[in-house]
């Protein structure tokens, strides 16, 4: 009997100690992002994202327009490619015209156009004024080493860093996003964070997927 209990402990052991080598608990039971190696994945990316004659890739967040966008070059013309992140939703690629610092979606209705601006960020705009702004996500910049971060200490920063810096999961936005708030989820660190749209800044983080994260 004495056996048996003692090959047991062994086996609970060894479960408990197995899991995701990127989340881990430190001893005051906060949760501990590490840094994942993307340089590989990176690489490939830029090579194909070159091939392809993309010069900028941005990703929208805004309630309903959740997107990632693509400005191509092909042949001294311009056009973009817009693939939305909802499994219903048909992607679609816009004709542009550039005058200036702008290009303009060709045959627009609602006169809209996109602009880059100082941030490398790409503002979105039409008749009534700008719509929205996407996020640079171009991959290839050089980055530092970084360290572990404590989820708690991921407050007020961009949710894009972490999710480029400690994640490889794509963005997944859940119930509770309005045009204020965005509530994304990662599915490889299992985190939810709760995200002020017009900095993108993390206002709240918590383990697991949790839908209208307050």
């Amino acid at each position: 009997m004495k056996a048996k209990a003692l090959i047991f402990m062994i086996l609970t052991a060894t479960v408990f100690s197995c899991g995701d080598s990127k989340i881990k608990s430190n001893t005051d039971n906060s949760v501990v992002l590490n840094p994942v190696n993307n340089k590989t994945d990176l690489n490939f990316e830029i090579t194909k994202l070159k091939e392809k004659g993309v010069v900028g890739k941005w990703e929208c967040s805004f309630t309903g327009y959740e997107s990632i966008i693509y400005l191509i070059e092909k042949e001294d013309s311009f056009i973009a490619e817009i693939d939305f992140q909802k499994d219903n939703a048909a992607n679609k690629t816009e004709n542009l015209i550039v005058k200036d610092d702008k290009y303009y979606v060709k045959n627009s209705a609602a006169d809209e156009y996109y602009k880059i601006n100082d941030e490398n960020n790409l503002e979105m705009w039409d008749k009534d004024g700008l719509f929205t702004t996407a996020i640079n996500i171009m991959p290839g910049q050089d980055r530092e080493p970084l360290p572990p971060l404590k989820l708690k200490d991921t407050f007020r920063k961009d949710v894009h860093f972490v999710a480029d810096n400690y994640s490889k999961s794509p963005l997944e936005t859940l119930s509770g996003t309005d045009s204020d708030i965005w509530i994304v989820y990662l599915k490889d660190i299992d985190v939810t964070f709760r995200v002020y749209k017009k900095t993108n800044t993390i206002e709240k983080a918590a383990k697991g997927r949790i839908n209208n994260l307050k």
